[in-house]
């Protein structure tokens, strides 16, 4: 008979959790239609999409600038270097370590950087923006930098083909306090 009740009260309790699923549900959809009616009819802002859909956080195409919070590093490096052109002359306020070498920037150059990690801890790589400062040898490499300035494009050649690469012409250095965690592809 126990084994009877025990079964009868994990019934019960699947039930109420499907029953509970069920009506955050219905309130996800209702969200997702009044959302939608009162975008349809104007009574929400308009928020700034690219050409797949995502949201593009801390961009003000009327002041031409762009934000970047230490959440959406990754995914404003991606959206630039994909479209370089879109963003030229856009003004950029981004926070990364310092990165610099011979065989990732030219003398006047360092790359504001995170750590992009794609599967695990052994694949980390540094992610981030060129950017062109006169005062890159006064700069410690690893060092954090909070870097303000204006987007540009060049253009690469790499294995006999040519590239657009985004750019920063930095002008502001502030320092800053490092940034825990990686960045993520996807």
């Amino acid at each position: 008979m126990a084994g009877v009740k025990s079964r009868s009260f994990k019934f019960r309790i699947l039930n109420r959790l499907i029953l509970c699923l069920y009506f955050i549900g219905i309130a996800c959809y209702l969200l997702m239609f009044s959302k939608d009616s009162a975008t349809a009819a104007g009574e929400e802002a308009s928020l700034t999409q690219n050409e797949f859909g995502d949201v593009l956080p801390g961009l003000n195409e009327t002041l031409k600038t762009i934000t970047v919070s230490n959440d959406d590093f990754g995914f404003w490096v991606f959206e630039i270097s994909n479209n370089p052109q879109k963003y030229v002359g856009y003004k950029i306020r981004l926070t990364g370590f310092v990165s610099t070498g011979p065989a990732l920037c030219h003398e006047e150059e360092f790359m504001a950087s995170r750590m992009l990690m794609t599967c695990c801890a052994a694949d980390v790589t540094p992610l981030g923006l060129i950017c062109k400062y006169d005062r890159t040898a006064q700069l410690k490499a690893g060092s954090w930098v909070t870097v303000e300035g204006i987007l540009f494009s060049s253009e690469q050649e790499f294995n006999r083909q040519s590239y657009e690469n985004p750019e920063i012409e930095v002008t502001k250095l502030i320092p800053a306090n490092e940034v825990s965690g990686y960045v993520y592809a996807y």
